[in-house]
């Protein structure tokens, strides 16, 4: 192992070639500077973490998406992401597509950090997951416990975005998503927002979800002061859930505003479970507002 942490006064000038091989071993890098040149620099399956100053990191740093969208980038955006545990920062996915295959464990699996900024580039950004599409816990992005995390500027097709729970102070933004992954086949829920304290949804175009946002559990606890604002929801075809599709399902939720969005044809189900645009019921919720929306 190796632990570079004290050299705080230097920068780690990666210079366009150098690889860092690491085998199984886990290293500390501060300050590292890979220029404008994004490329695999990092070679091994040990844990990665930096330290000091660090601008981006890449999931690329990691592993060579060699066939974008086919090629998984699984491990790679994990370690990308794992990498900035202790200071926080900004992951950053190029115009491309990445594949993030994550089969259904019943359970959630975090991978997500506190303090952390998930960034791709507006339109050209597309993450997938090539393995199983229908269940809330085959979101791309999973996290428990933590806070001040953002999500932005990126598409997702056939694939649940995120699954908050028990986390403070979540942002999704500017983000477009496609549930749909061949015929009859949703992506259970867009975003899911369980048991966690001041999340916001703005400027999203979301397609295709049984759940674009579900709000709220009743085993894991109610969510306090969610916004979902400025955003669009729209199903083009019958979802095969046996569930009522929904574009804002508030479950257990308090202090839920819902604000200029547009809910455009959301379909009853294949067994004619009625489609509802924003929907409070069965569990336990307070204080919701819905305003200069269209239905």
């Amino acid at each position: 192992n190796a632990d570079w942490s004290a050299y705080t006064n230097v920068t780690f000038k990666i210079v366009p070639g150098a690889v860092i091989s690491r085998g199984a071993f886990t290293v500390n890098i501060p300050n590292p500077d890979s220029g404008a040149t994004v490329y695999q620099w990092l070679s091994g399956t040990g844990a990665v973490t930096f330290s000091g100053t660090v601008d981006k990191v890449y999931p690329d740093w990691f592993a060579v998406n060699t066939a974008p969208g086919t090629t998984s980038m699984r491990a790679a955006i994990d370690s990308a992401m794992a990498s900035l545990s202790s200071i926080g920062g900004v992951v950053q996915f190029l115009p491309v597509a990445y594949d993030y295959p994550r089969a259904s464990t019943g359970a959630v699996v975090n991978n997500l950090v506190s303090n952390l900024t998930i960034q791709g580039v507006p339109g050209k950004t597309i993450l997938t997951n090539s393995t199983n599409n229908n269940n809330l816990y085959v979101s791309i992005f999973q996290g428990v416990g933590l806070s001040n995390i953002t999500i932005k500027d990126l598409s997702v097709s056939g694939a649940a975005l995120v699954l908050f729970q028990t986390c403070t102070d979540v942002l999704v933004e500017n983000v477009m998503s496609n549930g749909k992954a061949g015929t009859n086949n949703f992506a259970e829920r867009g975003i899911t927002i369980n048991n966690t304290m001041r999340a916001k949804v703005d400027k999203v175009n979301f397609k295709n979800h049984a759940f674009h946002v579900h709000i709220g559990n009743d085993t894991v606890g109610t969510s306090n002061d969610v916004k979902v604002t400025n955003s669009s929801f729209e199903n083009t075809e019958l979802s095969t859930d046996a569930t009522n599709p929904v574009g804002v399902y508030v479950f257990y939720g308090n202090g839920v505003l819902v604000d200029g969005c547009t809910f455009t044809n959301i379909l009853p189900d294949t067994v004619a479970h009625a489609g509802y645009g924003v929907y409070e019921g069965d569990g336990e919720s307070n204080d919701v507002t819905v305003v200069n929306c269209k239905f």
